[in-house]
């Protein structure tokens, strides 16, 4: 079976994004007199013990200087965040349910770095009681800690903590942001409208769909239905590509949100969050990349890399198959190399 060469481009660029979460979670902080605990009480928060994730022999590096933010302790150097998006319509609900989006957020306390790393959802892994599959299939397997623990046994990573966004909830969210601004190609209209069809049956609503290619300000469903696109040229990794595009929009208009509008905005996505992570860590976490200069040092890149990767068939079944001991490697230099 002849591998195909096709794969993610290598890059890394600065953002000015860490996810969606996170750039609510800035605005809210930036905001003054609102009641954390409040506001983050519709969040399914769940338990997850190294053994859950995987990361009961695998030792973290660390940093002796005290850390002057935060509530971890001060021999953390890095912490390790999964971002994983679903398109479950019940936050919880695993049933069938495989991650289609799946981030890992690295934040270096020395250096003040944050980095995003994309795992490609197809890439043929070893997922713990269920042998090869695609990677993303663990997350219908046994949930947001089978899926954390697949990525920590496959690339040797220590991630310690978790957050699962429902994405038909985030267009609710990006129409109280007003909507993102992207461009259409003629290529990408039949499978956007297609989704368009299905996630406004889903939610009810009537939504226009995108006859004609151009830039457009995108409501929530369309803004899903884009995102979600992958049968154009480029695959999963366009797919991915979109998916930034829309969250680095949101990011861009996160600035210009009124305090008025700070409490709805958590409410609905709080309704449609599931994490590892308390309201008070991730309240001291927005705490810290604000006052910890994090914002000017951030890059981001997508793995396994197509230079030792590529499409195969197996079984009448499409993988990205790769080379897991050096996909392992060049994931840890990205997060922990100079």
């Amino acid at each position: 079976m002849a591998k195909s060469n096709k794969g993610p481009k290598k890059k890394s660029k600065k953002l000015i994004i860490f996810s969606t979460v996170t750039v609510v979670l800035l605005t809210l902080i930036l905001s003054a007199g609102l009641y954390i605990k409040n506001i983050f009480g519709n969040i399914e928060k769940v338990e997850a013990t190294p053994e859950d994730l995987g990361i009961e022999k695998v030792e973290k590096p660390k940093v002796e200087e005290e850390v002057t933010y935060g509530t971890y302790r001060p021999d953390e150097r890095y912490l390790n965040i999964a971002l994983l998006g679903v398109d479950t319509r019940v936050i919880g609900n695993y049933d069938g349910t495989r991650a289609d989006s799946i981030m890992i957020l690295s934040i270096d306390r020395e250096t003040k770095a944050v980095k995003l790393a994309s795992v490609a959802r197809d890439t043929y892994a070893n997922i713990e009681g269920y042998g090869m599959d695609k990677i993303n299939h663990a997350y219908a397997y046994g949930g947001a800690n089978l899926m954390v623990k697949t990525l920590n046994q496959n690339f040797n990573l220590a991630i310690t903590d978790y957050v699962v966004v429902n994405f038909f909830g985030l267009a609710e969210i990006i129409d109280r942001l007003g909507g993102v601004q992207m461009e259409v190609f003629e290529e990408e209209l039949a499978s956007m409208n297609g989704s368009i069809s299905e996630i406004a049956g889903i939610k009810g609503v009537e939504v226009a769909k995108i006859t004609t290619p151009g830039t457009y300000n995108l409501n929530g469903v369309q803004a899903v239905a884009y995102s979600r696109v992958r049968s154009t040229a480029g695959g999963d990794f366009k797919r991915t590509e979109r998916q930034r595009e829309v969250l680095l929009k949101l990011a861009e208009k996160s600035s210009s949100v009124k305090i008025t509008d700070v409490v709805p905005i958590i409410n609905q996505l709080s309704s449609n969050l599931m994490t590892t992570l308390g309201a008070s860590d991730m309240t001291n976490l927005a705490v810290e990349l604000i006052k910890g200069g994090y914002s000017s040092n951030m890059s981001q890149n997508m793995f396994p890399e197509a230079a030792y990767s590529g499409g195969d068939m197996i079984g009448g079944v499409y993988y990205y198959v790769t080379d897991l001991s050096q996909a392992a490697s060049s994931i840890n230099n990205f997060f922990y190399g100079e």
